[in-house]
């Protein structure tokens, strides 16, 4: 990316700007370090300028980002209406269903990031002959409370309103996603991943001073 030009190669830029080595004055030269800062915050700053405009402009065509906010807080949502659809046709048939799992990763710069999974049931991976599992939509925020799960619930609703149909959620024991969901899928069942609820006893246990098996 431009805006993480090293000052080395920000001064190599200057110096062929300025002539290079055919330079008529040294005042057409780098002269020292601050002006090689000087010209990387400007190079840095059009950089972000760069990007949110990219930003706003994926926003306004709606590819790929919905219901982009600055305020109270900027957040956004990253989905496709394709996969929001085999979200629903995987997640709400009563015969034949998958959960739809919710997971955080916390301190992606200064993001969370709430990512979803959800099994393909009409897909069939040949080397283990079960359903692959693939992402679904993803939510960028920065705080990390139940009016961002109900924000990021309603977005879904909004761009396909089937969302509303899905069966199980699969999550950790974080409440805010339950009931950031719980009006928009209103029949949701809630149910623990293994492995969070695993993880959560070992450390009980270990506070209690219980180890080993």
């Amino acid at each position: 990316m431009v805006g993480h030009k090293t000052p080395s190669a920000i001064y190599d830029e200057l110096f062929d700007e300025g002539g290079g080595m055919d330079f008529k004055s040294s005042s057409d030269l780098p002269g020292s370090i601050d002006q090689i800062n000087h010209e990387r915050q400007k190079i840095h700053k059009k950089s972000d300028v760069d990007e949110m405009a990219t930003l706003l402009q994926m926003a306004k065509v709606k590819q790929y980002i919905r219901n982009l906010q600055w305020t109270p807080e900027p957040r956004m949502v990253v989905l496709t209406e394709n996969v929001l659809q085999d979200v629903v046709d995987s997640c709400t048939n009563p015969e034949m269903f998958t959960p739809f799992t919710i997971d955080t990763t916390f301190n992606v710069g200064s993001f969370y990031v709430t990512t979803t999974t959800y099994k393909h049931l009409k897909l069939i991976d040949h080397r283990t002959g079960k359903h692959p599992s693939l992402p679904g939509p993803a939510l960028f925020h920065r705080r990390q409370d139940t009016g961002q799960f109900l924000y990021f619930a309603q977005t879904l609703q909004e761009v396909n309103n089937d969302i509303a149909d899905i069966l199980a959620i699969g999550s950790d024991r974080f409440k805010g996603y339950s009931n950031g969901f719980a009006s928009v899928c209103p029949v949701a069942r809630v149910i623990v991943c293994k492995k969070h609820a695993e993880d959560d006893i070992d450390r009980k246990l270990t506070s209690l001073g219980i180890n080993g098996k």
